[in-house]
């Protein structure tokens, strides 16, 4: 039961691939692979370049002995990708699934509906918090003197990571399921908030360098801010 539940979950988490949400009519073979591997590139080459960019801009962290503010940083990035990109997943799925009645009138324990709709939440959550994580894992064990402790750390650290995601992805996904049911002008709404990111996201991205070369050059000072303010 478990297991039918899942691949269920796992269809719906990839039917943009294999479905028209404007028609609803399922993609031709090529339609889909075409989509997979667009997605893919966007995912790991641009995503992932970006973010192995930065980690290695970074990288002097790690010179200095600063190897915990640059899992701090790599790591608050990843939390912030992860849980932006899962959320409206999370909102979708968990809070607003369209056959969670059918599938409460069916006997079926609701521990297993829930831990199936969590573990999607969760994958959906790894993806994008890795393509920010793993850049800086690579930089990471690239330019470290590696022993089994710093791997383990840098490992661990990422699986407690994907946690965190998880659980602001449900938390954050209740307050827009909240939010939603108040909202008259759902799509005006939408527009807004996606214009806003897109503005922010651009700011960000032009002054990416000069405050990634700030940050590097001093890294020390920030540390040792950081470790006053909150150790």
């Amino acid at each position: 039961m478990l297991k039918a539940l899942f691949r269920k979950q796992m269809l719906e988490l990839n039917q943009s691939f294999f479905q028209n949400k404007k028609t609803g009519k399922a993609k031709s073979k090529a339609a889909a692979v075409f989509s997979m591997v667009a997605f893919g590139l966007l995912m790991l080459v641009v995503l992932g370049g970006i973010f192995l960019y930065v980690a290695y801009e970074l990288g002097g962290m790690i010179f200095v002995g600063m190897d915990w503010l640059y899992f701090l940083i790599m790591g608050s990035i990843a939390v912030a990708l992860g849980v932006f990109g899962s959320v409206f997943n999370t909102f979708a799925s968990l809070y607003q699934a369209k056959d969670n009645d059918l599938l409460l009138s069916l006997p079926i324990p609701s521990k297993y509906i829930l831990t199936v709709r969590l573990s999607g939440v969760y994958l959906m959550g790894v993806l994008y918090s890795g393509v920010a994580y793993l850049p800086a894992l690579i930089i990471y064990f690239y330019l470290a003197e590696l022993t089994i402790g710093r791997i383990l750390s840098a490992l661990w650290f990422g699986i407690l990571l994907s946690f965190v995601v998880l659980i602001l992805s449900c938390v954050l996904g209740w307050i827009v399921a909240k939010i939603n049911q108040k909202l008259k002008h759902k799509s005006l709404i939408t527009v807004v908030v996606s214009l806003a990111f897109m503005t922010a996201y651009y700011v960000v991205y032009f002054q990416a360098s000069e405050m990634l070369g700030d940050l590097a050059a001093n890294a020390i000072e920030t540390g040792e801010m950081v470790e006053s303010n909150a150790p």
